[in-house]
Order: C-alpha cells, then structure tokens, then sequence
C-alpha cells in the first residue's frame, strides 16, 4: 500500500508542477504580445522554448509517469531561465533551481529519485520563505503608506467592494504569515498547518489579475503539496486522478492564452476561473488528507548529501544582497527593500558589504545585445550609465 501510494504521491506532484509551468508560460506569452508590444514577438528562441515547453508540459500532464517528458520539460525550463536572464522573477529562479535539483536527483538516483528529491525540496522552501520573511523585515514595508502588501490589498478589495485601508495590520500581518511557514513546515507537529496557511495565502495572492502571482501561487502550491509524507494515503478528488481532466485543464489553459491575443479580458478572468478551482480543490484535497494522515517524519530522516543542493542555492541567492552581488531576484519580491553600500532601510542590516564594489561604481554601457533590447527597450547607438 506505502508503494501504491507513494507511485500515487509521484504523479500528483508531476501534474502539479507540469501544470504551474503552463500557468507561467500562458502569462509569458501575453505579457509580451499584450504588455510589452507585439515588437517582442521578434525573439524567436524565447517563444520557440515556451511553446515547446508548454507542448512537454501538456503531454506530460497526459502521462505523468513519462520520465523522459518531465525531463525534457525541466531541461528546457533552465535552458528558457539561462537566456532569459537577468530579467528573471523570483518565483521562476526558484523554480529553475528545483528543476536543477530534480534533473541532478534523477540523473543520481535512477528510478528511485524521488523521495531524496522531495527530501531536498522540504528544506529547501522553508529556507526560501526564511529570505522572503527576512528582506520585508525594512521600515518600508512596514509602513503602510507606501508598503507593498497594502497596495496589493488596496487593488484587490478596493475593485471588488471598495474598501481601502492604510491599516499597519496589512503588512505586519503579511510579514508574521511568512516568517510563520518556515516554522511550521518544519516542526513535525506543525507541518500540515503549514501547509495548510501557505495554500490559503497563496491562494489570497493568485486574487491579483494583473501581476505574476498567480504564477508564482501554483509553483510554490506544487512545492507546499510536496511536503504530504509520500506514504500517505491521500484524499484529494477523483478527478485530479483522471489523466485526461488535468490535460484537459491545461489544453483549456492553452487555449484561452491563443483567445487572449484577440481579448485580454476573456484571458484574464479565464485563466483566474481555471486556478481559482483549481486551487480551491487542491487545497481542500489537502486539508481532508491532514485529517487522517500519521505525523510526519522529520525533514533531516535518511538525508542525502545531494540534497542539499536545493537549499544551498536558494540560500545562495538570498544572501546575494548582503554582499552586494545583486537585489533582483533575491527573494526579495515586493518586499520594499532599499540597500546599498552606504545605508538601507533593513531593520537589521545597515548597509550591504558590496564586496566587489558593484553598487558604489555605476557602469558605462558601450553596447547592447539583443535580448537587452528586448528587455529594456534601450537603443543600441545610445551609451547609457546605469548604476547597480
């Protein structure tokens, strides 16, 4: 029965993760054509990989067992992260590096990658919502004049039933949510309640139509389901079981991206429709599993050394600021931060060490490349001096 379900555990989180790669890709695909100018339609490799990508994830979504799929999808996934660079957000970085670690698993393990794999994934995001708690610890976000969190929720309840508030519960709530989920997903007792607030959260956060939320919503709910001990028996509804209704789902996803290109709004609300279910179900499949499922093990028991490389990276990549290496998609996201080599708003950290002296000596941009155009939208003929 444990390996029933575990083989059960495996092809939930695959269809997850594939799904989350479409929900990113349908937003890619219209924040260029719709955001950016159809000029940027002109990058022939960026929409090749995305395509492409999408394609492996829909026909990974029809047979979740294919390893050679997952693979491929994950490869080109990094491949798509690698060109797109710097210009990358935080929730696609992230998942560019579990795509790293399920590629360096599989290639290790063989056909028994798996649970080292969830095994780097469960220490890996609490250190990642660690950084995300740590960079809104500044007087900014805590300010709700000019916070984040109270413009988010301003734009959210203020469309839908206009109410507006400058209340301080907004971002100190915001900050103690995540300084929580690390907490709780890793203390045994705590962890279905964990797993339970950080679906619930991002499920608040998908509620924004016109930001990447919902993108990073469904990658970090594939992530929080990985946390489910994969021995238990699970109680999630009979059709995310079904091969066909989660291809089904992703093809619906699909098409409504190809619709947005003659209407954004038919996109927009689509596309939230088929998460808002999507997520709601997934998060009271959970719930009814944490009713009956064994206290799980510690996320330490039969480590491997290589799983380690997950959380290395993303404790890497957060401390990067501290440094003065970068602050873009440091797991900083909307979270206010200012610092640099002479002060910051962080309540902790006066200033970054700025070790290489990136941030006190502006750069002299002779050139630009193509994919530099693309991104900012600067002129190849126009020297520019941007500071770090």
């Amino acid at each position: 029965m444990g390996s029933s379900n575990s083989t059960k555990h495996q092809r939930f989180f695959v269809s997850f993760w594939a799904l989350a790669h479409v929900f990113h890709y349908s937003w890619g695909f219209l924040a260029f054509y719709w955001l950016q100018g159809q000029e940027h339609l002109s990058d022939p490799l960026s929409l090749l990989l995305y395509g492409i990508v999408s394609c492996s994830a829909l026909l990974l979504l029809s047979a979740p067992g294919s390893g050679a799929m997952l693979l491929t999808m994950s490869a080109l996934q990094v491949l798509e992260v690698a060109w797109s660079s710097p210009d990358v957000p935080n929730h696609w970085l992230l998942t560019a590096m579990v795509n790293l670690s399920l590629l360096l698993h599989r290639a290790l393990y063989r056909e028994t990658w798996y649970q080292p794999f969830l095994q780097s994934v469960r220490i890996g995001v609490p250190c990642f919502y660690g950084f995300a708690a740590f960079w809104k610890m500044n007087s900014d976000f805590l300010d709700p004049a000019v916070s984040c969190a109270t413009h988010f929720s301003n734009y959210v309840f203020s469309n839908c039933c206009g109410f507006h508030t400058q209340s301080p519960l907004v971002p100190y709530g915001t900050l103690l949510t995540e300084m929580a989920l690390p907490l709780l997903l890793v203390i045994r007792r705590t962890r279905y309640a964990g797993i339970l607030l950080g679906c619930v959260f991002h499920l608040g956060l998908g509620i924004h139509l016109l930001k990447q939320f919902l993108n990073f919503s469904s990658v970090m709910m594939a992530l929080l389901f990985a946390f489910v001990p994969a021995e238990t028996s699970l109680s999630l509804p009979k059709a995310l079981e079904r091969n066909r209704f989660m291809a089904l789902l992703c093809l619906l996803l699909m098409l409504l991206t190809l619709t947005g290109c003659i209407n954004a709004i038919t996109w927009l609300i689509g596309r939230f429709a088929l998460w808002l279910a999507y997520g709601l179900v997934l998060t009271f499949g959970i719930a009814q599993t944490a009713l009956k499922a064994p206290r799980p093990e510690s996320i330490l028991t039969n480590w491997h050394a290589v799983s380690l490389a997950l959380p290395l990276l993303i404790i890497l990549n957060g401390s990067t600021p501290i440094f003065g290496l970068k602050t873009h998609s440091a797991w900083q996201m909307y979270g206010n931060l200012s610092i640099t080599h002479t002060g910051s708003n962080h309540l902790l950290l006066p200033y970054s060490l700025d070790v290489f002296g990136f941030i006190e000596e502006p750069e002299r941009v002779k050139t630009h490349s193509f994919i530099e155009q693309k991104l900012y939208r600067v002129k190849p003929q126009t020297p520019d001096e941007c500071s770090w």
